[in-house]
């Protein structure tokens, strides 16, 4: 049986060593991943909403200020509702 000492059974939770700790702090800042397909389709929902809110300030009719205004809030929802799951 091999007793730890209390400085080893801390050493397990936390990163004691410097080239762990800047791997660590990579991986939570998302440096160590590439952008996946995923991200490219919630950055088009995003710009989607953007021109969609844009293209309404300029519309006249009321039923196409609305429609336009729904799909803007359809397409952000989408981006909040796929960056909270994946996080």
């Amino acid at each position: 049986m091999t007793t730890q000492t209390p400085k080893e059974k801390r050493s397990r939770w936390f990163c004691w060593d410097y080239d762990q700790a800047m791997e660590l702090a990579a991986k939570c800042r998302g440096d160590a991943k590439p952008a996946t397909l995923l991200d490219w389709a919630v950055r088009g929902c995003f710009a989607v909403g953007v021109v969609g809110v844009i293209k309404a300030i300029g519309m006249h009719s009321l039923a196409d200020i609305l429609l336009c205004l729904t799909v803007s809030l359809a397409a952000f929802g989408l981006v909040v509702f796929v960056r909270s799951r994946t996080i």
